[in-house]
């Protein structure tokens, strides 16, 4: 053999042998009883034992998956972290070490930790040696608690217990004693014992105590010796049964006596027997099922037990029933199997439930506290048990209303989910779970941040926190639902508290407000336009007091100038634009809901025919106005020239939308409507005519759509519009008791809908007006406008009239107390300062109630045709009022009065 074939086989034998070593040690570190665990610096596992690993309750996997951390309370990772970022310098070798299982469960441990350094000196880890003290722990502490236990005994022990040492010294004196004797522990302690003995026995007691000293008996009990007398603080002499016993204590001696008052034995005797009976009672009595049994027969039993299983008592029970019998039997073999292994002292449960048997074979429910005892001199088994089929039943129920429950949480529109401590889904309904698109069985056990979009969750998150914590917690906004895209919510964080106060998890309600939203929304724009109708009211009062001169005073300029004389062409051209300015009051009148309507039954296919023939032949030929009106359509109850103005307004802003060239088409026809909302807030129901505007223009944004209906608001260049025109139309609209409704799209065109109360009567045509009559009487003016007082005064003789006028109501009033007959006829403005229009003529009428009054008005949010009715009033009539019509409606007034005055005609 070579050298070389020899060194070869030296290194194989020496690795075999290393590897020999290598597995002795290896086995002796799995075998042997103490733990081995072998850590980095940063508490990673290098290597652990399966010791280890039973002391720990883990598997390898999850030893290593952790750190030495992880098995440490707070206390004790602080503590450890330090150790291992020293290296265990100045760190005593063994100490002992409270660890946690994973099981959670306490384990103490012995350790012997030495600090690993590599080849290099570097320091590696640390290696520790782990011993299970944990029974001893346990034992130490049964220890403590036993000596404590006992102490408490001792001192609330009924009896005097009191000990002295070889001198006769008192150096134990218990609560009972101070109670019995009436000293205090601190007045007898150190003092002789012969301190509690009546000073005629002492001699005799202090022989005794010598005699037992030297005695051979280490103990004499109470019933073996006679009673003795002892001595209380006040002096008094009492009986007593005592105890002594005696056992050394180093070099000396401790005698311990056990007193009892036995001036009390006769009412303790009465107590016990009298606690015997009721004992007796409490068992006889009790509504549980109490018995003994061994070996399938019943020893003892309660009268409570046999009324349970049918029998007329405890003997007839005890004779004729085997234990076996009193189960049902698909419970006989684990109940079986439970007496066995409890009589062979294994671990078995001491409560559990099963089936039983009545006599009459009727099965029910039982719950059972079982322990063991001793009958006759051998162990048996004492159990009590309680018919639990009620409780069963209700059980049953529950489950049943969990169900019922868990079904009406999924039919309910509001999502509902429970969250644990971890931010885990442990519940969600059908209508959170259809949110998110998932069955609602894969929501339990995911965290919360898993299902939700990051959105959604970063906008819940610190609320769920604040839930979390026990508060509260509320808030609303916007989620991303995959289905309908962006909704508005109200979300609802309650925390679950157990009775401690802890919180077990949040309970979170969902509800989907979009649809409230919006109505709110609504709402508010209804409350701004009606905020706007009141302002738009007021400027139409000013504007129409302001337009009656100059109305009234170009018609006079007019008639009085030849027709060649080039003023008159200015004078038609104030006329002109006076009318064009009541005519932008009446629509501002119309957006605030107080315009005149001249209201009758209208067919309203004719009105739509006629303002597409105005319409269609000023539009360019590339847009094309369609209509399509519906046969038999219902009449509609409607001022004619709104319903013009209306449809007109919607009209031309569909022909302007879609600029030089697209598609408007005119709608008309009849609708049954359900509880219909619109723009005005209003839930429209019945049977309505639908007008509807559409056009393929260019359509609106959402902060467009909520700003059309405002007055003067105009998305056209400026110089192109008023901004009335919708704002007008919106006002017709409620004027007439609609609705409306506006669909847009930005690039997609818009529809503008208006629904109508349909009105089952005929058609019928407005009324012409006859020619303007001439009288001679006299008119009293009152307006506190002058301009309009100087215009009547002048008007109204060119129709043979007298005409007083005034400023002032409170003159007005003067005149005509002065002299009630002069006037036939009072014109009044309602506004005044002072006495406004109702009231001055009811002072009139106070003074002279046939005097016929005409009401004026520019603006009014209480005077109306009715009110006026109601106040007598002859006629009512609306600012502007051109010349002409106040002519006429001045004769109709007093040739009406006048019939009345004169009465039937014969």
């Amino acid at each position: 053999m070579s050298d070389d074939g020899g060194k070869r086989d030296l290194q194989h034998a020496e690795y075999e042998a290393l590897q020999e070593r290598y597995d002795l040690y290896r086995s002796i570190v799995e075998t042997t009883q103490e733990g081995i665990w072998f850590v980095d610096p940063r508490g990673r596992t290098l290597f652990a034992n399966r010791r280890m690993m039973e002391l720990l309750g883990c598997t390898a996997e999850e030893l290593y998956a952790a750190d030495v951390f992880d098995f440490l309370d707070e206390d004790g990772r602080r503590i450890a972290k330090g150790y291992l970022a020293n290296g265990f310098a100045d760190v005593t070798p063994e100490r002992e070490v409270r660890f946690l299982r994973k099981d959670g469960n306490v384990l103490w441990l012995l350790l012997s930790s030495n600090p690993v350094f590599d080849t290099q000196g570097r320091y590696t880890g640390a290696l520790a040696m782990a011993n299970d003290i944990t029974p001893r722990k346990h034992a130490e502490r049964d220890l403590r608690d036993i000596r404590e236990r006992m102490t408490q005994i001792l001192n609330l022990a009924d009896d005097a217990v009191v000990s002295m040492d070889e001198q006769h010294r008192i150096i134990l004196f218990n609560q009972g004693a101070e109670r019995i004797f009436g000293y205090a522990a601190q007045e007898v302690l150190g003092q002789p014992l012969e301190l509690l003995v009546p000073e005629a026995q002492r001699a005799a007691h202090r022989k005794s105590v010598e005699g037992f000293a030297h005695g051979a008996v280490a103990s004499r009990r109470m019933a073996e010796r006679s009673p003795v007398r002892a001595r209380r603080k006040d002096g008094s002499v009492f009986p007593a049964e005592a105890s002594v016993s005696r056992f050394r204590q180093g070099p000396g001696m401790i005698f311990t006596a056990y007193l009892r008052d036995i001036t009390r034995r006769e009412h303790a005797e009465k107590a016990l027997r009298e606690s015997e009976r009721l004992f007796r009672r409490l068992v006889e009595g009790s509504l549980q099922g109490i018995w003994i049994h061994r070996d399938n027969r019943i020893l003892f039993a309660s009268q409570s037990l046999a009324d349970m299983f049918g029998f007329d008592g405890p003997e007839q029970m005890m004779a004729q029933i085997p234990v076996n019998e009193m189960i049902a039997p698909v419970d006989r073999p684990r109940l079986w199997d439970y007496y066995q292994r409890r009589m062979e002292g294994q671990p078995v449960p001491t409560r559990y439930e099963f089936r039983c048997q009545r006599r009459d074979g009727e099965l029910f429910w039982m719950e059972v506290l079982v322990g063991e005892t001793w009958w006759d001199g051998g162990k048996a088994v004492l159990a009590t048990g309680v018919d639990i089929s009620e409780r069963k039943r209700a059980e049953e129920a529950l489950r049943e209303s969990e169900a019922r429950l868990r079904l009406l949480t999924n039919a309910v529109p509001v999502g509902i989910c429970y969250i644990d401590l971890h931010q885990r889904f442990r519940f969600a309904n059908a209508t959170f779970s259809g949110w998110y698109q998932r069955p609602p069985e894969e929501f339990v056990d995911c965290a919360v941040a898993q299902i939700l979009p990051q959105a959604d969750y970063e906008l819940a998150n610190p609320h769920l926190a604040r839930a979390l914590l026990g508060e509260r917690a509320d808030f609303e906004g916007v989620i991303n639902h995959p289905v309908g895209g962006k909704r508005h919510i109200h979300a609802t964080h309650v925390p679950d508290k157990s009775p401690d106060g802890g919180v077990r998890g949040v309970s979170v309600m969902i509800e989907d407000i979009t649809q409230r939203r919006a109505m709110e929304e609504q709402f508010r724009q209804a409350q701004k336009m009606e905020a706007l109708g009141k302002l738009a009211g007021g400027i139409a009062h000013d504007l129409n007091n302001i337009l009656v001169p100059i109305l009234g005073y170009a018609e006079l300029l007019y008639e009085s100038m030849p027709p060649e004389r080039e003023e008159r062409t200015f004078a038609t051209t104030v006329i002109e634009s006076a009318y064009r300015a009541r005519d932008l009051v009446s629509q501002i009148l119309l957006f605030s809901r107080r315009g005149r309507a001249a209201k009758r039954v209208c067919d309203v296919g004719v009105i739509v025919r006629e303002v597409i023939k105005l319409v269609r032949p000023t539009q360019p030929k590339a847009i094309i106005i369609d209509e399509a009106i519906a046969e038999n359509l219902d009449s509609i109850y409607c001022d004619p020239t709104q319903m013009h103005q209306l449809l007109l307004n919607l009209l031309v802003n569909a022909v302007q939308a879609v600029g030089q060239g697209g598609h408007v088409l005119l709608t008309a026809e009849n609708v049954q409507l359900e509880g219909l909302e619109c723009f005005t807030g209003k839930r429209l129901t019945g049977r309505h005519v639908r007008l509807a505007v559409s056009d393929d223009g260019v359509g609106m944004d959402e902060a467009t759509l909520a700003q059309i209906f405002d007055p003067f608001f105009s998305t056209k260049e400026p110089g192109a519009g008023t901004g009335l025109g919708l704002s007008t139309s919106f006002g017709i609209v409620q004027e007439h008791d609609g609705g409306i409704r506006v669909e847009s799209r930005l690039g997609y065109g818009a529809t503008f809908e208006v629904f109508l109360p349909a009105d089952a009567r005929a058609p019928n045509s407005a009324p012409t007006p006859g020619a303007i009559p001439r009288g001679t009487e006299t008119v009293l003016v009152v307006d506190d406008e002058e301009p309009i007082v100087a215009l009547y005064s002048r008007v109204l003789p060119r129709w043979g009239y007298a005409a007083v006028g005034t400023t002032s109501s409170a003159e007005a009033l003067r005149w005509f107390q002065a002299e009630p007959g002069r006037f036939d006829l009072v014109i009044t403005d309602q506004s005044m300062p002072g006495l406004n229009g109702n009231e001055l003529t009811a002072e009139l009428r106070a003074l002279r109630p046939d005097v016929p009054v005409i009401l004026c008005t520019g603006y009014s949010d209480t005077m109306t045709p009715e009110r006026a009715r109601e106040l007598g009033i002859d006629a009512l009539l609306h600012k502007p009022v051109a010349p002409e019509e106040m002519g006429r409606v001045v004769r109709e007034v007093m040739d009406r009065a006048a019939r009345l005055r004169a009465g039937p005609a014969l």
